[in-house]
């Protein structure tokens, strides 16, 4: 009977050491805020994996930090969460409102040196007279946008319509504290529709339904348009007389890019470089 007594208690810690759980994790964090600057730090219990919303519509590779450093782009109130994550999928989140001034004044744990604006930023050529223009400046509270065509913008990303093509010098003036910190760049609005030949015979060369000129065989020429979408046709030339055989394609055409089609005679072979 001592035995069996012995093996029940040894079996019982056995199952007992084997069902140990995980505990459940608690988000938390604080901060401290320079400027537009603000400094995380996590503070959660029981997780390995962190997700932050800091309340202002971003979402990067910052969003997954456990100790992010994040840059506002103006003053205001933010709602900033911290979502924390075990190895078994439980979660925990902890949601604070954050007061970030320009000025440096502290919030959270922080100090209250100012900071000087770093102005930059993105865009991408499309095919269209319209270029979206993405803020990335940072420690700045306004913004004025010199668009290189006469026109202006005080917008912290503004989206703007070109009305005519050429090499635009756009030029942002990020402000604060009475500091100014610029950044430029030469946005190219030029697009260009360049053809090779290999055809035996001379073609006549329409864009758009407009006559350019006549490409003789073996030749190459690049035409100036805008960017969009362009229909170019070619038409057999044979002394005075047109031939019914043309050959017509569509080409998207990209600011500051050369698209290039290849006209053996017969089809087109068109690439983008």
């Amino acid at each position: 009977m001592k035995n069996k007594i012995i093996l029940t208690v040894f079996a019982t810690l056995i199952v007992l050491m084997g069902c140990k759980t995980e505990k459940t994790p608690n988000a938390n964090f604080d901060y401290t805020q320079n400027g537009l600057k603000v400094v995380f730090f996590n503070l959660s219990t029981h997780a390995n994996s962190y997700e932050w919303d800091f309340g202002d519509y971003t979402y990067n590779s910052e969003n997954f930090d456990k100790n992010p450093t994040h840059y506002y782009v103006s003053s205001g109130t933010y709602q900033v969460s911290l979502t924390a994550w075990n190895s078994k999928g439980q979660s925990s989140t902890k949601s604070m409102t954050i007061i970030v001034q320009s000025g440096g004044n502290p919030s959270g744990g922080g100090g209250g040196q100012e900071v000087s604006p770093e102005a930059s930023f993105q865009y991408k050529p499309d095919t269209s007279m319209t270029i979206k223009f993405n803020n990335t400046s940072k420690n700045a509270n306004s913004y004025k946008w010199d668009f290189g065509d006469g026109t202006s913008s005080t917008e912290t990303s503004p989206t703007h319509t070109y009305v005519s093509i050429g090499v635009k010098n756009v030029i942002l003036y990020a402000y604060n504290n009475g500091k100014t910190s610029t950044a430029t760049a030469s946005v190219n609005m030029n697009s260009y529709i360049k053809i090779v030949s290999t055809a035996n015979d001379p073609y006549y060369v329409y864009i758009d339904g407009v006559q350019q000129t006549t490409l003789n065989s073996g030749a190459e020429k690049a035409f100036l348009v805008k960017p969009g979408t362009h229909i170019v046709r070619l038409l057999q030339k044979s002394g005075y007389t047109f031939y019914p055989t043309d050959r017509e394609t569509t080409v998207k055409c990209y600011a500051g890019y050369e698209h290039t089609l290849n006209f053996s005679g017969g089809f087109f072979d068109g690439s983008i470089r």
